[in-house]
């Protein structure tokens, strides 16, 4: 289990695997190219070729800084909402629909609040198992935030291997979990 600790704390970034592209990605891309060609151009207008090269690293940075706060400011809200909602209500998240990024935060949250996240281990497991790629990185964040000591049972699993790779090392942890006492 994980020590007492706020979700706030840890880095969406902190060992978590890349999933898919999304809006977020496209603006942060949009915003460093835009960032990189705006800069070259009003270098080059003002300050010759020099300004060239000076403008368009000063462009992607403040491409990069501009395009990113969407996603920053999306992942304070996602985890401020997550922090402030109900037991209940972290509960009831967790029953509905595919696992993504904000099952995973909001177990860890249950987790942090000294909340049984036994019953979920099942499901994870199962994810560990999955043909779908990003459901098996889900769930491989997930028993890696929340059920630390298990993971490390099967630390070199991969979720991008093979379907068969990753069974083989999900049954490892099932047979871990059959041999310990009830």
């Amino acid at each position: 289990m994980t020590t007492e600790r706020n979700v706030c704390e840890i880095s969406p970034v902190n060992g978590l695997q890349p999933t898919r592209l999304t809006l977020f990605v496209v603006v942060h891309l949009f915003g460093r190219v835009a960032g990189l060609i705006i800069g070259a151009c009003v270098g080059l207008k003002y300050f010759q070729i020099a300004g060239l090269a000076i403008g368009a690293v000063v462009g992607f940075l403040l491409g990069h800084i501009v395009g990113y706060l969407p996603t920053w400011l999306g992942t304070r809200w996602m985890f401020r909402s997550i922090e402030k909602s109900a037991t209940a209500e972290l509960k009831d998240s967790l029953d509905q629909g595919e696992w993504n990024f904000w099952q995973t935060m909001t177990l860890l949250q249950l987790a942090a609040r000294k909340e049984n996240v036994q019953p979920y281990l099942p499901r994870i497991l199962a994810m560990l198992e999955s043909d779908e790629t990003l459901t098996r990185v889900y769930g491989w964040d997930a028993l890696r935030l929340v059920f630390t000591e298990l993971s490390q049972r099967i630390d070199d699993y991969e979720p991008r291997a093979r379907v068969e790779e990753c069974r083989r090392k999900a049954a490892l942890l099932h047979e871990y979990l059959a041999g310990l006492p009830s």
